[in-house]
């Protein structure tokens, strides 16, 4: 069972995932690159290494941590196939008939 928004604090920080499924210790963030984008240089430099920083944080009280964007999720496969690799265990069939749905929908196309 997953939980969303769950908040870990270590080494004087307090970091919020986007996921959290406890039984298999292991945290699912999903990306948007949009946060990266700063004002200048320096400053998209230094958003960059602040989330490195906080992902290295994460990742060491946890035993796995993967990362999708919107494009893995809207192709399904990839972040199906990312989550199956952190262990995280299907829990019912996937329905190919909604998911099919998907390759039509505008974000869906690869840019």
């Amino acid at each position: 069972m997953r939980t969303l928004k769950v908040e870990f604090s270590a080494e004087g920080h307090s970091d919020r995932v986007d996921f959290f499924w406890r039984r298999a210790r292991t945290i699912g963030e999903s990306d948007g690159y949009g946060k990266y984008a700063g004002t200048d240089v320096a400053d998209t430099v230094a958003r960059v290494v602040s989330e490195k920083q906080r992902e290295d944080r994460l990742r060491r009280q946890v035993r796995a941590f993967t990362r999708w964007d919107w494009a893995a999720t809207m192709r399904v496969d990839p972040l199906d196939e990312r989550l199956a690799r952190a262990g995280i265990a299907r829990v019912r069939p996937p329905q190919h008939a909604l998911l099919a749905t998907l390759r039509h929908h505008p974000r869906s196309l690869r840019t």
